[in-house]
């Protein structure tokens, strides 16, 4: 199966939904959202996650920031927060 664009879900949506049903109805459904303390907090701890130009390299494995990915066959969009390139011997 293939979903169109319009029946995809937000990889984020998954997360606030997990964290809190009611956080992710005011912010997917009502298009709400209030700034707060621990929403800040969370800014300042993902600024290198956020950013698409801060990579990291660990001997062979390579950790891309802010990539965006999508499936249609799952019904999935998003951005990661980390995508990590590990090498394979899989031709």
């Amino acid at each position: 199966m293939e979903y169109e664009e319009d029946d995809m879900l937000m990889l984020s949506g998954i997360q606030h939904y997990m964290f809190c049903p009611r956080q992710w109805a005011l912010i997917h459904l009502e298009q709400q959202w209030d700034e707060n303390r621990l929403t800040a907090e969370g800014q300042l701890l993902h600024r290198h996650v956020d950013n698409p130009s801060y990579r990291q390299k660990n001997g062979d494995t390579i950790t891309l920031r802010s990539v965006h990915i999508a499936s249609r066959s799952l019904g999935l969009y998003g951005i990661t927060d980390a995508l990590e390139l590990i090498p394979s011997d899989i031709p």
